[in-house]
């Protein structure tokens, strides 16, 4: 068996090659295209080959490939590959040759791959994501310019269709144009909100999902995306410690300090969560309540974050038993 470690970078990729006896069969630079990977590494059937590369913003493209031609590949945690073997010498020899070493060993900490299904659509509600903050920013540059010119409208919310007709009659060049790019903003999002109105996969999940207070279609399927497989989390503290929303600690001896939240994994699931608890507030339910009590006594930002992890750890219940929320 070969066991090959890739670091992976936009352009090129750094790969080391080595044999049972951890002896160097391969190491070197390529491409990454298609016809370069089958140069470097095409000299070895895919069923004697295990590879293993970092987690990145661009992996899944090259691991479908890997996937498709027949290798085992598993994705290592960045975080964790650093925990076990960090050098003082850092470079892409050196990283790559870590890598298939530490899969030599099975020492390689995974990273979840998700299914492709889930994959394609954790990269739909990104998408949404993206056009809804950019569109935000076309509207505070036309909020802006109403300040700069001093104009007071009397619309509680200017982008309303009244609102608009009337930010058009100013004919004022810049907002035209501002409001041109809102417009095929809001077509792509219309669109794409089609598509996850008709998306099928996980249907289940996403229902279940959709019957708590705070969670919509598109939360919950931006929740589904980014949690996967409910069975890899053994418990909700795993399914909070993912999501960052859980207290950072720093304990000593008969000392134990608790400061702010980790903020260590999925933003995308942390920020949904934050958005659906400020939602789930504003009407009577257990979640309003438990939010009056915290917020007499702490802050109201950390009142939402803690409702946010109570949602999310009914959550896993909901997931794990197969059952809609009750209030």
């Amino acid at each position: 068996m070969f066991y090959a470690g890739f670091d992976i970078h936009q352009k090129f990729i750094y790969a080391t090659i080595i044999d049972d006896q951890s002896k160097i069969i391969q190491q070197g630079k390529f491409l990454t295209t298609e016809k370069d990977f089958d140069n470097f590494l095409g000299f070895l059937p895919p069923a004697q080959v295990k590879i293993v590369m970092e987690s990145c913003g661009i992996w899944e493209d090259f691991y479908d490939l890997l996937e498709s031609k027949g290798y085992d590949v598993c994705l290592a945690n960045p975080q964790g590959v650093k925990a076990i073997a960090s050098a003082k010498i850092k470079n892409d020899k050196v990283d790559s040759e870590v890598l298939a070493k530490l899969l030599k060993a099975d020492l390689i900490p995974k990273s979840y791959i998700p299914p492709k299904e889930i994959r394609d659509l954790r990269a739909l509600v990104r998408h949404r994501k993206i056009l809804i903050k950019h569109r935000t920013k076309v509207k505070n540059n036309i909020h802006q310019i109403l300040r700069i010119k001093n104009i007071k409208h009397g619309f509680r919310d200017v982008f309303t269709l009244k609102g608009i007709k009337y930010l058009k009659a100013m004919q004022h060049e810049q907002i035209n144009c501002f409001l041109k790019i809102m417009e095929t903003l809001d077509v792509e999002i219309k669109s794409l909100d089609e598509k996850l109105k008709n998306n099928k996969t996980s249907s289940k999940e996403v229902y279940l999902l959709q019957s708590m207070p705070g969670i919509g279609n598109y939360a919950a399927q931006v929740i589904q995306s980014e949690i996967g497989d409910i069975e890899r989390f053994p418990s909700p503290k795993k399914l909070c410690n993912y999501a960052g929303i859980v207290p950072s600690q720093n304990q000593s001896a008969d000392k134990d300090y608790k400061g702010r939240i980790t903020k260590v994994g999925s933003r995308n699931l942390r920020w949904i969560l934050v958005q659906g608890a400020q939602v789930a507030v504003c009407y009577p339910n257990k979640l309003q309540k438990f939010y009056y009590k915290l917020a007499r006594k702490k802050s109201r930002s950390k009142a939402i974050i803690a409702v946010a992890r109570k949602m999310l750890t009914i959550q896993w219940h909901m997931l794990k038993n197969k059952e809609p929320y009750i209030e």
